[in-house]
Formats: structure tokens, sequence, C-alpha cells
């Protein structure tokens, strides 16, 4: 993935003009064909405090310029996370994300593909940078590029976090 940008503020909301670039690379075996999309898109991104309890808001919207092999017209995403500090050193988070594929009946007669992840967490922080603790459940649309198939698993890791 490889994306430029250019935003500004108004308040505490950022709005963002994206060119997002997406190409799919099977490096478990020879690629035949080009899997890649090319998208414009907007972006609104908004934090707010609700008394200890930071949320953040990101929703973005966008128009494929150009698609190879896949058959998406337009994809739209809404990502809401909610951190609270349990401790100076201790917090919890939750992240709900959904997506929505518009497909192109040029290209394919399936339906609007749609997807998200549910994930929830603590934050261990110390001096140097922190660790995450999470599980979720998520919905991949298209998981395999190849069977234009969506998968859904449950998970759960860490990440090193600063």
């Amino acid at each position: 993935t490889l994306e430029a940008s250019g935003s500004g503020r108004i308040g505490s909301t950022e709005l963002v003009g994206v060119f997002h670039h997406v190409s799919r690379h099977l490096s478990d075996r020879p690629k035949r064909f080009p899997i890649a999309m090319n998208v414009l898109m907007g972006r609104v991104m908004h934090h707010v405090d609700l008394a200890s309890t930071g949320v953040g808001v990101r929703a973005e919207l966008g128009r494929l310029v150009q698609q190879s092999y896949v058959d998406y017209s337009w994809i739209g995403e809404l990502e809401v996370v909610a951190r609270h500090p349990v401790s100076p050193r201790v917090g919890v988070y939750g992240k709900v994300l959904g997506q929505h594929y518009a497909i192109d009946a040029t290209l394919s007669s399936r339906p609007t593909q749609r997807g998200g992840r549910l994930e929830g967490g603590l934050k261990l922080g110390g001096k140097g940078g922190a660790i995450e603790l999470f599980v979720g459940y998520e919905r991949v649309i298209d998981a395999d590029p190849l069977d234009r198939q969506p998968r859904q698993w449950a998970f759960g890791g860490f990440r090193l976090v600063n």
C-alpha cells in the first residue's frame, strides 16, 4: 500500500485528500496478472475527549480511478476508537471498523461487499514505549485476492507501540 496525501484542519477536524494505491503481490506463487487499484479519496478525522475517555473517528470515501482484476467502483470505511486510562501506566481501548465496497456492475455480478473489525485490548505503558494486548474478530473482503471470497476469524496478539 502506498499513499500520497495532503490535509488541512478546521478546528479539531482534519480533512484529507488522498491518492491510495494497493498492489496485491502473491509471494508464494507466480504472478500471472496484476492485482491492484488506485483510489482518489477524501478522509475526515476527528478526536474528542469525553471526560477521561478519548474517542477518535475516521471516515473515508473513495472512487477507483484504475483497477486491475478487482471489481470495486467505490470504497468507504468508518472507524471509531475509544481509549480510557485506568491508571498512569494502564489503559483499555476498543475499536470498531466497518468497510463498504461498491461493485462495478460492468465487471462483476457479485453484490456489494462488506467487512469490518472489532478489537479490544489493554495498553501497558513503560518509560520507552508500551505494549498492547488485544483480542478481536474480523471479516476481510477478498481475503485471498484470487478467489474473491470474504473470510472471517477471531484473533489475539500483542503490538509494541510508542
